[in-house]
This record gives C-alpha cells, structure tokens and sequence, in this order.
C-alpha cells in the first residue's frame, strides 16, 4: 500500500537484487510522506579484501569472476556442495548473487528520486571490531569507491 510505513529501512539488500533503483523507488513508494528511508549496502569494489567475498582474502575486483558467463557460475554452484561460507561453490553463488552496485551507481538512483531528500550519508570502514566512520570520503569518488565497505544514507521522503 502506498505510504504505509513511517521507516523503511534497506539493510545489506540492495547488492543482491537486480534492479536497485525498482527497489529503492518501491521503498519510497511505501514510505509515508514525511517518513524515513534508511539504506546500507557494501558497495562492489569494497576494498581491501573485497566485501561479500572475504573468505578468499583479495579483493574481488581482481577476481576472474566477473568475465565468467553467469551460466557457468551458476553451473559451479549447482554441482558443488555448499557446506560452508568457506565453500568454493558458496564463494560463487556470493559473487553470482551480486549486481555491482557502486557508490556512485547509488547516489544517481538518490538524485532521480523525486520528492526525496537526502538527510545524511556514511562511508565506513570495516574493522575487526566494528567500523571507523569517514565523512571525507565523501568528496573522493575514487578513494570512497575503495575504501567504502559500508554505505549508508537516510533519506525523507516528502512527496
């Protein structure tokens, strides 16, 4: 139903699904106007050990995987038992399961959205024992495309 929500949060699910923006413009459509929307993903090319695939230790921006037909990685994951996140065939169906979504990619579906206003964003760095917020990296688009491994944004939405 249209505005049924005061908050609307988005946790860790927009690099997973294949159109983001249909997903971001579905959570505003949901949203009350005057509500909240809060979004968190790990962008793509999350550096330095590659978010989603840190098992593996390198980051998956200099994987093969991403010339592989998704036929094919899916074909690995079919045939492999998953019996662990430290599984090959777990490792491809992480990376099989991702859209690339980019911090930047993300910040020109936030523009077009119509009626929204951007309340706040962080770029976070992950650590073993929690994450170092880092404002600056906001006016770096390269630095922010590496060293984001957590971005978040809270939006209103005010029709």
């Amino acid at each position: 139903k249209d505005g049924a929500f005061d908050f609307v949060f988005l946790l860790d699910v927009l690099e997973h699904v294949k159109d983001p923006e249909k997903a971001v413009k579905e959570a505003v459509r949901c949203t009350k106007k005057n509500g909240r929307l809060f979004i968190e993903f790990s962008p793509y090319w999350a550096q330095p050990s590659g978010h989603h695939l840190y098992p593996l230790g390198i980051p998956k921006g200099f994987l093969p995987f991403q010339f592989f037909p998704k036929s094919l990685t899916r074909h690995i994951v079919e045939h492999s038992k998953i019996k662990s996140k430290d599984s090959p065939g777990f490792l491809f169906w992480q990376f099989d399961s991702l859209n690339r979504l980019s911090v930047r990619n993300f910040r020109r579906i936030a523009k077009k959205l119509q009626g929204v206003k951007i309340l706040e964003e962080r770029y976070c760095l992950a650590m073993p024992n929690g994450e170092i917020e880092l404002p600056l990296l906001k006016y770096f688009p390269v630095l922010n495309e590496l060293f984001t491994m957590n971005y978040g944004i809270a939006l209103q939405v005010g029709r």
